[in-house]
């Protein structure tokens, strides 16, 4: 695979033949490669020849061996349980860390798997991508926010306009002699039962659109959980039962005298 500036200036393309050579001693007889990609970063790669490993150290007569490696991985923000020292910590704490994608864990255990290696964190990459995620955690909370206060909002009108349609309905009720609490419940009831199905496909079409988004930006599929369905359920009748209180509460205190008489 070759860069695309370099591809460009050669005037080479997918197919090509390119030959590898070096003036150092030890490189006296050209490679011959074939061009099996393009690459465009936007980085220096782009000007670039790319080759696997095994290949770039039979090409430099060394096989099985590297001189630098580098590793991307998914990793957890440190914080101040991360930054800890993991010499003073106890073995439970220990455990803990060592068990958590932290990057500093991680740097520990590729030391630990490639004996006589000299591992360093690329802090301010690591950083970068630290704040990045915080960011981006804080701004998934502000709209989940901003989204739960909506749904109060729009579940708040929905009940006032159903009562307002059933006012009839509620007042015959009352005549014959359901008292305030029977309706209320009975309208809170009505109420969680739409709060339930439509958690339910909320739930259902989130778990659709994580899966896509992630594997199409982050090129991770995430798992679905059963507690989060649970956790769902929980918040759609919580924002149901607040959104609706005011609504329920007037409904429960009409006077069924003034509604039969069409006033």
């Amino acid at each position: 695979m070759i860069g695309a500036n370099l591809a460009k200036r050669a005037n080479l393309g997918i197919g090509s033949q390119i030959v590898l050579s070096s003036d150092k001693p030890g490189f006296d007889t050209p490679w011959f490669a074939k061009v099996v990609g393009i690459l465009s970063s936007g980085g220096t790669e782009d000007g670039t020849v790319l080759a696997s490993l095994k290949d770039a150290q039979d090409f430099a007569g060394k096989p099985g061996q590297y001189r630098r490696l580098y590793v991307s991985a998914l990793t957890k923000p440190e914080d101040a349980f991360g930054r800890k020292d993991p010499k003073s910590m106890t073995p439970a704490e220990f455990d803990r860390w060592y068990c958590s994608p932290y990057i500093s864990a991680i740097a520990l255990q590729i030391s630990q798997e490639l004996k006589g290696t000299d591992v360093r964190v690329i802090r301010r990459v690591a950083e970068g991508e630290g704040t990045i995620l915080t960011r981006v955690r804080t701004l998934l909370w502000l709209v989940t926010l901003a989204a739960l206060l909506a749904s109060a909002l729009a579940v708040g009108a929905s009940a006032a306009a159903s009562v307002i349609e059933r006012r009839t309905e509620i007042g015959l009720m009352k005549a014959l002699g359901a008292g305030s609490a029977l309706v209320g419940v009975l309208l809170a009831a009505e109420q969680l039962l739409v709060a339930f199905v439509g958690g339910g496909i909320g739930y259902a079409v989130g778990i659709l659109l994580a899966r896509l988004l992630g594997e199409r930006i982050f090129g991770f599929t995430p798992e679905p959980k059963l507690f989060l369905l649970f956790i769902v359920l929980v918040l759609a009748s919580l924002i149901t039962l607040l959104g609706s209180a005011y609504p329920l509460r007037r409904a429960s205190q009409y006077d069924p005298a003034p509604i039969l008489r069409g006033e």
